[in-house]
């Protein structure tokens, strides 16, 4: 999984090419944590160019809004892949992506 983190205080943009997975979560929170620590309190993660997902993906979704709601911000899902919608809809999850379900940014 390859991880593009752009930083523009207050907001920051989390671009996913890859697999996610349980390890991918781990990379993803580091990223959380950059952005904060920076500033951003408003994410946008982009899951477009995601190959693969598992349930440790969605759960980590999940949790990284959490924590994102918890430290006064957000987090918005610019895009999804097939395989992202897929898993989320298997884990009948697909409602929190929807929620999370965003307009892209204009970070770039």
């Amino acid at each position: 999984m390859e991880l593009d983190l752009c930083l523009r205080p207050p907001r920051a943009l989390i671009t996913l090419t890859g697999e996610m997975d349980l390890a991918a979560n781990l990379v993803v929170v580091d990223a959380l944590n950059d952005a904060m620590r920076a500033e951003c309190f408003d994410v946008e993660l982009d899951l477009g160019a995601v190959t693969f997902a598992d349930s440790a993906a969605i759960t980590g979704i999940r949790v990284a809004a959490m924590v994102m709601q918890g430290a006064g911000g957000g987090l918005t899902i610019a895009r999804l892949s097939g395989p992202v919608t897929r898993v989320a809809e298997l884990m009948d999850a697909d409602d929190v992506l929807r929620k999370l379900h965003g307009v892209v940014l204009d970070l770039v």
